[in-house]
């Protein structure tokens, strides 16, 4: 997937159901590539996730050229950081930062970009300026410690979401585990056992996940999850009491492994 859509409500039906048209926003559809420009002009390689600011700017992670897009309302493109087509995991400023595979992005109230950085284990902070730091894990380095930034580990994570507190909460998908993250880069589990997969609901570590993708917070700190392999939505109090909140798993043929897609929506 090359380009981002723009969704937009039309006149609702009689059964007062919205009814939506998709328009082109940015990018060419097949015309993958890691161009800045405004609208079609653009380029993307597998763009993965996407978060909005409060002026309306769109920021994405733009998996396959390893950097941060940013997309302003009258669809302008540009590169807030990392070198397109050049992986790694320097901390800079711009194109002298690097990324390798970033997946997830959200961005808080001061317009600060957080990254599930997946194949670096990290979770980055952009400013508004692109100056890149990394906030918690070790470059390279999978595993499932908590603690307080480079001492923490995570594996592979996926997504983030960002609380109104500056908490970021984050989906590590091959941990099963539902991490936070402070301001201070200050990392403990909120749900799940590392490395145990399963669909238990309960508290803590007593939950189970697999392979959960997707991340969201709202107002009151309930966390939502796309726990991906599990075919469930699941919902987590900010005390860490795990529920299934819809869907269910395929049966009892069902089993573990990464079926879903790489990225999360």
């Amino acid at each position: 997937m090359s380009a981002l859509f723009l969704l937009a409500t039309t006149a609702p039906t009689q059964a007062a159901d919205p009814v939506y048209a998709w328009a082109n926003f940015v990018g060419q559809p097949g015309g993958q590539g890691n161009v800045d420009g405004t609208g079609s002009a653009a380029r993307f390689n597998n763009p993965n996730g996407a978060a909005v600011d409060s002026a309306g700017n769109v920021y994405v992670a733009d998996y396959n050229n390893h950097t941060i897009r940013k997309v302003t309302a009258a669809g302008v493109v540009t590169t807030l950081a990392g070198s397109a087509g050049s992986s790694g995991s320097a901390d800079g400023t711009g194109n002298a930062a690097r990324f390798c595979g970033p997946i997830g992005v959200a961005v808080d109230s001061a317009g600060n970009v957080f990254v599930a950085d997946s194949f670096n284990h990290t979770i980055r902070r952009v400013t508004p300026a692109g100056v890149v730091t990394t906030l918690a894990g070790s470059a390279g380095t999978p595993g499932s410690a908590d603690g307080t930034g480079s001492v923490a580990r995570f594996y592979n994570p996926t997504d983030v979401a960002v609380d109104s507190a500056g908490n970021v909460f984050v989906t590590d998908n091959n941990n099963h585990t539902i991490r936070k993250v402070t301001v201070a880069g200050v990392v403990t589990t909120l749900a799940g056992s590392a490395g145990t997969s399963g669909s238990a609901d309960g508290a803590g570590n007593a939950a189970r996940f697999n392979h959960p993708v997707g991340v969201a917070v709202d107002g009151a700190g309930n966390v939502f999850v796309t726990d991906n392999n599990n075919h469930t939505i699941r919902k987590l109090t900010a005390a860490g009491v795990v529920t299934t909140l819809a869907g269910g798993q395929r049966g009892n043929s069902w089993q573990c492994g990464w079926h879903g897609q790489r990225g999360a929506v």
